[in-house]
């Protein structure tokens, strides 16, 4: 893992919201995944959903 950014907040049920991380990439991108991931607290790490997942290539 090189970078990890979060962020906590509470949602509504059914709701949607936008959320932003920032974070810095390596000049190189190639080989390197993001991996975005919801949790229902950072203590138990449930997750609420699949975590998405974006890979960078040539």
């Amino acid at each position: 893992m090189v970078n990890v950014s979060m962020l906590s907040r509470e949602f509504a049920p059914e709701s949607e919201d936008l959320i932003q991380a920032g974070f810095r990439l390596p000049d190189q991108v190639e080989g390197y995944t993001i991996r975005a991931m919801i949790w229902d607290n950072v203590e138990d790490m449930t997750p609420l959903a699949p975590s998405l997942s974006l890979s960078f290539s040539k």
